[in-house]
């Protein structure tokens, strides 16, 4: 069992079904917020626990509900007065953005500066306290940096837990415009798989892991160009597993062009960046927390046609 030490503290969180399989010392930076050196020194100075008993093993894969628990300095998010925030709605209770591509949506150092988070924090300081983890002010959910569109952050706690129930209830619909290489063999349907982390890349997911995933998608335009056939599909999940519908469009042969992770050399070159756009958010239920928000597309992603 960690006891807090001198100059450090203690933080501890429970493994979602999101996150199981995903090995030990990933999980502390994804999760936890070191990094991967800063994980590796911790695994092996005793500084890692996991269901109570101590643990250096970074290779080895957490499992749904067991209890991590990490010794680390403390860490803190930076507050950005005046950085840039891109608002699509500001309420009492949230406030809805839109986060531009290249942009990462928390920071994964206290002196990490430029993320959405620090930005969130130094336009709403009461956010401090809010959400999970001191790095993700009120954050309901997060993009991967490369992918632009909605996010959705509560700016009390009592709102956060509001969303929260309801994002447990599936009352929340995310949508996503993808420019994608090929088209599905159904014009509209879903996606069901199995994910998981890919045990052959860190980074990377894979189908055939445990967490159950659904997309549901519908393709709204077809072109063709000296490249092959290109797709503009819109994609909407309740809940997204870590690049779910990346590795869902790749799973069916219709990779998103730009992206580096799952689509060929030279489905990758098509795009000036990941094409993949999270377009509107919707909160299903009663006031003040009930939302339909959208988010413009891009200029660089309307360019690609389709």
């Amino acid at each position: 069992m960690l006891e807090e030490r001198d100059g450090l503290e203690l933080v501890s969180e429970e493994v979602k079904s999101t996150d199981a399989g995903v090995r030990l010392d990933v999980y502390l930076a994804q999760v936890l917020g070191v990094g991967r050196r800063q994980a590796k020194a911790a695994l092996s100075e005793a500084r890692v626990a996991l269901n109570g008993r101590l643990e250096k093993r970074g290779s080895r894969l957490v499992e749904t509900g067991q209890k991590v628990e990490l010794l680390r300095p403390p860490l803190d998010l930076v507050p950005e007065p005046g950085a840039p925030l891109h608002i699509l709605l500001e309420t009492p209770a949230l406030v809805v953005l839109n986060k531009p591509a290249g942009q990462p949506t928390a920071p994964l150092s206290t002196l990490e500066k430029g993320s959405l988070a620090g930005a969130l924090l130094g336009r709403y300081p009461e956010m401090r306290d809010v959400g999970h983890a001191k790095r993700e002010p009120g954050l309901l959910h997060r993009l991967d940096s490369a992918t632009s569109g909605v996010v959705l952050a509560a700016r009390t706690r009592e709102a956060f837990a509001a969303l929260q129930a309801r994002h447990e209830q599936d009352a929340i619909t995310k949508w996503y415009l993808a420019w994608v290489s090929g088209s599905p063999e159904e014009p509209r349907g879903s996606i069901q798989t199995q994910l998981g982390p890919d045990p052959r890349r860190s980074r990377e997911v894979a189908v055939g892991g445990n967490y159950d995933a659904t997309t549901g998608y519908e393709v709204l335009e077809r072109s063709t160009n000296s490249s092959g056939e290109v797709s503009l599909v819109s994609l909407w999940v309740h809940r997204a597993y870590r690049h779910q519908v990346r590795v869902h469009m790749a799973h069916i042969g219709c990779p998103l062009l730009g992206d580096e992770m799952y689509a060929p050399p030279e489905v990758t070159a098509l795009a000036p960046r990941l094409a993949l756009h999270a377009v509107r958010i919707k909160v299903s239920g009663a006031a003040p927390y009930a939302l339909d928000v959208k988010a413009p597309v891009p200029p660089e992603l309307e360019s690609l046609g389709a």
